[in-house]
């Protein structure tokens, strides 16, 4: 799906005792209720829907479900039980052949369909259609042919009873661990307001698209979209890299570093 890493603490620092953790399934349903509070005032989020929110209940269980396939086939990471939670795609050429990156991030942005889409009115398709088109050109601009071999995340959200604790910090650290391990940079795309958290994670902007200009049905400003790309740390900052990011190096990591299921 497209991303907008959402995070709405106050504060930058990563808070001790806020430690991540492999979500389990008793804490999907916390999640998708934190999914949805999160983003609930979120700019583009509110850009996306055109006026037109759908029920607590159909979008809770959207929330739900999709969490339910990604925990099978992507790294999904709590604190406080589903309070807060990061989404992120490691996979990303592992094994085997690498994935074409055109085809990869049709993948990604072909998510929004899935979220979104369902009973969607016109001027919503046509929103969504945008945001497929501005954020692929946004990729192919900044990341390109290296899409294939970087860490994704994808959702960053925390409960608002939750907010200003650092467990969006500890989240994101956790998956920089991992990518370091792995000798990959990462990427993901943050509004305005949360340029400044990534930033104290390593992150940086590499570019910009705006959604909402030159549509007339929008009457605030442009919400802008950034690319936020963190390159890896070499093996004097931090754990030497691996040539590969397998899944059992990664299963091994989380299981020295952070409990386990």
């Amino acid at each position: 799906m497209y991303h907008q890493a959402k995070d709405e603490e106050s504060q930058l620092l990563v808070t001790p005792g806020a430690v991540p953790v492999p979500i389990r399934y008793i804490h999907l349903w916390k999640a998708a209720k934190t999914w949805e509070d999160a983003f609930e005032f979120d700019p583009l989020m509110i850009y996306m829907r055109a006026g037109k929110k759908k029920s607590q209940s159909i979008t809770r269980t959207q929330n739900l479900t999709t969490l339910l396939a990604e925990k099978r086939r992507r790294t999904i990471l709590t604190v406080n039980g589903g309070g807060a939670f990061v989404i992120a795609f490691l996979r990303v050429g592992e094994d085997g052949p690498k994935t074409p990156s055109g085809h990869l991030f049709t993948w990604i942005m072909s998510q929004i369909l899935r979220i979104f889409s369902s009973g969607a009115t016109v001027e919503q398709q046509k929103r969504l259609e945008e945001a497929k088109t501005k954020m692929t050109v946004l990729v192919e601009e900044t990341i390109g042919d290296r899409l294939s071999d970087m860490v994704y995340i994808d959702i960053l959200a925390t409960e608002p009873a939750s907010q200003g604790r650092g467990y969006g910090g500890a989240l994101v650290e956790a998956i920089n661990d991992m990518a370091d391990l792995c000798g990959k940079a990462s990427w993901l795309m943050a509004i305005t307001h949360n340029v400044l958290f990534y930033n104290s994670h390593g992150y940086q902007s590499a570019g910009k698209c705006y959604m909402g200009e030159g549509n007339p049905t929008w009457t605030q400003e442009p919400i802008v979209v950034y690319m936020m790309i963190r390159e890896a740390r070499t093996k004097h900052e931090t754990t030497p890299a691996m040539p590969k990011c397998t899944k059992a190096a990664k299963l091994n990591f989380m299981m020295l570093n952070y409990e386990t299921f």
